[in-house]
């Protein structure tokens, strides 16, 4: 078995990984936010429920953020990525 006291796992999570995260991800997340905060404000300007699937919307934002938040997760208290460790904090 190996000794893993000596490791540094923060040097082994792969760059890939780390672009798509930081780069792709969180940034739609972001934009995804943006537009169910927007409808939001329509439905409550409109004051009626949507005939849609408005709880698909958000359970797909749900999955995604968990999803990135798992991918940041080893990254996150890095202090290059100090952004990351903000969103977290928000989207927890």
């Amino acid at each position: 078995m190996p000794d893993v006291r000596n490791h540094n796992y923060e040097n082994q999570y792969p760059k890939g990984l780390k672009i798509f995260a930081q780069y792709v991800l969180i940034p739609l997340l972001i934009v995804y936010l943006v537009i169910l905060l927007i409808y939001e404000g329509k439905i409550m300007l409109e004051w009626s429920l949507p005939k849609g699937y408005v709880s698909m919307l958000i359970l797909g934002y749900a999955v995604f953020g968990i999803l990135s938040l798992l991918l940041v997760f080893p990254i996150k208290d890095q202090a290059e990525n100090k952004w990351i460790k903000w969103f977290s904090k928000f989207f927890m």
